[in-house]
């Protein structure tokens, strides 16, 4: 199988547990043969799948394990130990979650037919070279659940609208394997998209972010490199004439954490070194002139401190920590450190930031060069 999906159900048996496998039929009608089937664990629904039909299930090809977003929440910890029972399995597998149902979300038929776990894979493959989401494996995801003072990140992922022609009637990708527990109904073809990240505390999700604030926590990682962000600006007629919206590319950013317990609180100071370079700027002043571009550059860096410290907190008061900063206390102030406390007092955790900007190339002048004859 390529993919497994995990939900959760209020009524018992509580798990769907949705695998999708790939067909190798040259006329086959679907890409992928999807499955879901009800249980009370996925170790069930697996010898459920594997004595339905003469179709071999192994996780030797796996690609991507999608938890449903209250499958996430209520704890999985025991499907991790399913999971790792399988001496085939591809710890090199990514896990990611997604808003509503992972049987949803693997249902889909991405554009021009390609297998849904395939197509995931190449998007969380993508994200991983931008370094602005957080693909994290089997591997990396059980190492962090199991570590305190350190918690997984996942990419959070979510369906959007069709992209399927047929009618709805003729929708879906059960790839004609049926669909033993599930609901019996077609889903309507729709693409998939990433859309922020998911915040966890050992096997539990706590919390999600926009994009937008997981760009902004990447920098804070120090994960961020080669990837565009959206700042929206104060109105400004010389530097934004037209819209407040900017567009820059991030070409660097170096972090740089120091810790200090304050009154029995936890705080943090971050320096992030970062280079940037200009997509979309249409000001109306001459950034080549030093009192310009610095003035710029530190509007710039204001919008950048206050979407860092944004997403810093909103993770933290989740009581999941990412970056590990409870591995920078347990190292510095051994005898504050209280793992099983940790969570608690991550809640009270206070930020200040500081952010020394770059701008590339901002001291170029172009000039025009005309022919000397050339009438205007």
């Amino acid at each position: 199988m390529v993919a497994v999906g995990v939900d959760y159900l209020p009524e018992s048996p509580h798990y769907l547990v949705t695998f999708v496998a790939p067909i190798a039929d040259e006329d086959r009608s679907q890409s992928s043969r999807v499955q879901s089937f009800r249980s009370t664990s996925l170790a069930e629904a697996f010898a459920i799948a594997s004595h339905a039909d003469a179709h071999v299930y192994s996780y030797g090809k796996l690609l991507v394990v999608v938890f449903g977003e209250e499958a996430a929440r209520q704890g999985v910890s025991a499907v991790m130990n399913d999971l790792f029972k399988h001496t085939d399995l591809r710890v090199e597998s990514y896990v990611a979650v997604t808003l509503g149902t992972a049987r949803k979300l693997l249902t889909t038929i991405p554009a021009e037919g390609q297998q849904v776990g395939l197509f995931m894979k190449d998007m969380l493959d993508r994200a991983k070279m931008q370094q602005d989401s957080p693909p994290t494996t089997l591997e990396i995801f059980s190492s962090r659940m199991m570590t305190p003072g350190m918690d997984a990140s996942t990419t959070l992922l979510t369906p959007i609208g069709s992209t399927d022609p047929r009618p709805p009637e003729e929708r879906g990708a059960d790839g004609g394997g049926g669909d033993r527990g599930g609901t019996g109904q077609g889903t309507t073809a729709e693409d998939i998209q990433i859309v922020g990240m998911a915040s966890w505390q050992g096997d539990r999700l706590v919390g999600t972010t926009t994009l937008s604030q997981q760009q902004y926590f990447s920098l804070a990682q120090g994960t961020s490199h080669d990837f565009l962000v959206q700042i929206l600006l104060k109105p400004d007629p010389r530097f934004v004439p037209e819209t407040s919206r900017i567009i820059i590319a991030i070409e660097r950013a170096k972090p740089s954490w120091e810790t200090q317990i304050i009154a029995g609180v936890p705080h943090f100071s971050l320096k992030v070194d970062t280079l940037v370079s200009l997509v979309n700027y249409q000001g109306r002043v001459d950034l080549t002139k030093d009192e310009n571009s610095e003035e710029f550059m530190h509007i710039l860096s204001e919008s950048l401190k206050q979407g860092i410290t944004d997403a810093l907190l909103t993770v933290s008061s989740f009581g999941s920590d990412p970056i590990g900063l409870g591995q920078f206390v347990r190292v510095q102030y051994p005898t504050f450190w209280n793992p099983k406390m940790w969570t608690e007092v991550l809640k009270t955790a206070t930020f200040s930031i500081e952010v020394k900007l770059g701008i590339k190339r901002i001291g170029i002048h172009i000039t025009r060069f005309e022919p000397k004859e050339k009438m205007p």
